[in-house]
């Protein structure tokens, strides 16, 4: 007993717990609401069905823990089985796509790499519900950002990486 009391608390980060920017609740599939409504009710027998059915969206999913502060949590898509199609929809968070650009920049070499070949590498990644346009700005911001960080460097339109001494 002594051995497990003593191990240490595992202090991983819970992806699921964070708020995933610019999700809404019109994200979200209402059937797959209506079914974790039914389920907390079936769990939550204490309080009167007639309460649960008047809260609004919002107070039900912050009842159950899927919003904080006002954000949804990643959570949500995974306890509705909407993972895969709500991060087809969102797109890769900015870490996973910073991560891509520097593969691809790095399997560029020195010839480096122009904005719309990055973008057609990554489109497939890039939020679905952005037009084309807003795609682009995107990834001409997250550039920017990590020119900004000296990670990246354009040479007219052309990026390379900057190498770390």
């Amino acid at each position: 007993m002594s051995v497990i009391l003593e191990e240490p608390i595992y202090t991983a980060k819970d992806w699921s717990a964070e708020i995933v920017p610019d999700a809404t609740i019109d994200d979200l599939d209402e059937v797959a609401i209506a079914k974790a409504r039914m389920m907390f009710k079936k769990v939550h027998s204490r309080i009167p069905t007639e309460e649960v059915n008047a809260w609004s969206v919002q107070t039900f999913l912050g009842k159950c823990g899927l919003i904080r502060n006002g954000g949804i949590s990643l959570s949500i898509a995974k306890n509705t089985n909407q993972l895969p199609s709500y991060t087809k929809t969102k797109g890769l968070d900015k870490e996973r796509l910073r991560q891509m650009i520097l593969q691809y920049l790095s399997n560029a070499g020195s010839e480096g790499a122009k904005r719309d070949s990055i973008y057609e590498y990554l489109k497939d990644v890039l939020p679905r519900n952005k037009t084309e346009e807003q795609q682009i700005r995107m990834l001409g911001d997250l550039l920017k950002s990590m020119s900004k960080e000296s990670i990246i460097k354009a040479e007219g339109r052309t990026w390379y990486i900057v190498p770390q001494i």
